[in-house]
């Protein structure tokens, strides 16, 4: 049996940047418990607007509350006021709300067409002028009342529309507020695991409202009775029943009492259910909620049934019957009605009232069934449309992931490839390295043979050191911005002081002697043999010093005898030094990168790195490597 108690308020005020809304529970008095805006918050919509009307709007809205559940058709008149002032002044979300709360009279009114034609137009306005906050409100509206009218079919679509809708506008308390109402779905089909598992994880939202979070608690005690589970079931009874008290929610106390009562009935306390169910009945003074009178009367009536008391079960099943209008009564409970009856008179032995109410039990349950096939009918086709998407989906992703690998492949082939390419490239450079340094070497020890004098000054001249490789000069930079090399404002300086003391120049720059050069090319020589060049202080500066000279004097006889710049001759001696000492020294080889760097005088490796490839075509590491496989072949 379905329960009929608060659907949640939702209310929006107009602001240019964002419509937000408050939540609050209210109860109505028809058989879908309606939705509207509590004053106090219509009261900021005047204030936010600004507008000349505001206490016309206000006196008109107080009135639309004040009459719609208890004169509909005055409640109507002031809802139409509403609309016709708030079209007068251009005020949007005051046209939307009126629209808003025509569906309700009307549905307190059980005019069907009328609701549902109030709620398009309210939906339509809002989306018209782009206030989707408010559609969504709506369109949750709309489904709580389909689902109160026992449509679930229609109720679920509009509850996917929301759910679309809430995701697209990042309002997650209204996202798992309607998941929570397609649980309710779930639980009227009687998927009441399925509907357990939903309702157990809204509980843990911490967002609710305290009317959403009793309704959650309410679907979590019925349905463990649903379930046969009446322990777990009292624990969100007797929490719903204090809740209630404390957010004074009297709705919400009658149902979790009615439930209190169906769990002492399911423990055979049937004396103590009767008292529980008469509290129960002594609330529904409190409010005009029709629904909730028919709730607690037919488990009250159960109970009669029950005790054996069938003359009393009849007359309460009667009077709610004379009361009312079958054709006002909701069928799920008019369903309920009809078999007690039916029931009753069967055990009465009055098998002429008993038929006549099963038979009327069978017509109206009919109805019922087939809205329920339609509901179910409709998740079957969401379940095989969320197939076919995921066949699709997984199709795409077959070809994403040939389209991948293949692409991938190409890639790891042009990789191979290139490397083998690369590692070609490397191993015949390396290997015109080794010859030239085989013949450097030679060289070398036929110099010490007849090393003379007179070939001094050529090996200074020419410097002797430098290995060509692949026939091509290496490329260095005159002034290199590295600390390793001497900038041009070191010469400059150098310039400077020569031209204050010596008064040989001339207008082209200035004469060293012979004698001068011969000497400083010597110093050279000597530096060289020393392997100063290899030590990190060995700067223009240093040298200058060392030799007794300045550093214009200095940078002008190497760039005019060797045809250098001083940082590159000096990258050449330790490049070319560096290239023959790994070859023959293991121990050498053994170190890192970064530590040959500063074995050799660079106090950054990747200068060291970057002079080695630009000289040599490969770099270090891969030197050292081809020369470790080189010596394991020559053994």
């Amino acid at each position: 049996m379905s329960d009929f108690f608060s659907n949640v308020l939702f209310s929006a005020f107009e602001n240019k940047k964002q419509t937000p809304f408050f939540i609050k529970n209210v109860f109505a008095n028809t058989q879908c418990l309606q939705l509207f805006t509590m004053k106090k918050y219509f009261f900021f919509l005047f204030v936010i607007i600004g507008s000349v009307h505001a206490q016309d709007q206000m006196a008109l809205y107080d009135s639309i509350v004040k009459y719609q559940f208890n004169n509909s058709e005055l409640a109507k008149h002031y809802s139409f006021e509403l609309l016709k002032l708030s079209k007068e002044n251009k005020l949007i979300n005051g046209e939307c709300n009126a629209y808003f709360h025509l569906a309700d009279i009307y549905s307190a009114m059980e005019q069907k067409d009328s609701t549902l034609y109030y709620y398009d137009k309210a939906i339509q306005k809002a989306e018209e002028k782009g206030r989707y906050n408010l559609v969504l409100i709506y369109k949750i509206n709309k489904a709580n009342y389909f689902f109160c009218q026992f449509d679930y079919e229609a109720s679920l679509v509009t509850y996917n529309e929301s759910l679309e809708l809430a995701k697209s506008n990042n309002n997650e308390s209204l996202y798992e507020y309607v998941l929570f109402k397609r649980g309710r779905i779930d639980y009227e089909l009687e998927k009441y695991s399925q509907a357990l598992e939903v309702f157990k994880k809204s509980s843990k939202v911490k967002s609710f409202e305290p009317a959403i979070g009793l309704e959650v608690q309410l679907s979590i005690a019925r349905t463990y009775i649903k379930l046969k589970q009446p322990e777990q079931a009292l624990v969100y009874i007797d929490s719903g029943i204090r809740n209630s008290r404390i957010h004074k929610h009297v709705v919400f106390g009658i149902n979790f009492r009615v439930e209190k009562g169906i769990y002492l009935i399911a423990k055979k306390k049937f004396s103590e259910a009767e008292k529980v169910f008469a509290e129960a009945e002594s609330m529904v003074t409190q409010t005009n909620d029709q629904d909730i009178i028919y709730h607690v009367l037919l488990n009250k009536s159960k109970l009669y049934l029950l005790e054996d008391r069938k003359k009393e079960a009849i007359a309460t099943l009667e009077g709610l019957l004379k009361k009312n209008n079958a054709d006002t009564i909701p069928v799920e409970y008019l369903v309920e009605i009809y078999y007690l009856l039916a029931e009753s008179y069967r055990l009465t032995d009055n098998a002429v009232s008993s038929n006549e109410y099963y038979q009327k039990y069978i017509a109206e349950s009919k109805k019922i069934g087939k809205k329920k096939i339609d509901t179910i009918d409709y998740l079957h086709s969401m379940d095989v449309s969320e197939i076919e998407s995921q066949k699709a989906s997984l199709v795409m992703q077959k070809w994403f992931l040939i389209t991948a690998f293949s692409v991938l492949g190409v890639f790891v082939i042009f990789l191979y490839f290139r490397k083998r390419r690369n590692d070609r490239e490397n191993q015949s450079k390396f290997e015109s390295l080794i010859r030239r340094i085989d013949e450097y070497e030679a060289e070398r020890n036929a110099e010490k043979e007849s090393y003379t004098e007179d070939q001094e000054h050529h090996i200074a001249k020419n410097t002797i050191t430098y290995i060509e490789v692949g026939g091509n000069e290496p490329v260095f930079t005159e002034n290199e911005s590295d600390t390793d090399s001497v900038t041009a404002d070191e010469e400059s300086e150098g310039l400077e002081e020569f031209n204050e003391n010596h008064a040989n120049e001339t207008s082209s720059g200035f004469i060293i002697k012979d004698e001068t050069v011969n000497e400083i090319l010597e110093g050279l020589v000597k530096l060289e043999e020393k392997k100063y060049f290899l030590k990190q202080e060995c700067t223009l500066h240093t040298v200058a010093k060392k030799l007794k000279t300045n550093t214009a004097y200095l940078s002008k006889i190497v760039n005019n005898e060797l045809g250098k710049s001083f940082s590159t001759y000096i990258n050449e001696l330790r490049i070319n030094y560096v290239i023959v000492e790994l070859k023959n020294n293991a121990r050498l080889r053994s170190y890192s990168v970064n530590a040959i760097a500063v074995e050799i005088g660079y106090k950054r490796p990747d200068a060291f790195t970057r002079y080695f490839k630009e000289a040599t075509g490969i770099t270090p590491t891969i030197y050292i490597k081809k020369i470790n496989q080189h010596m394991e072949n020559t053994k």
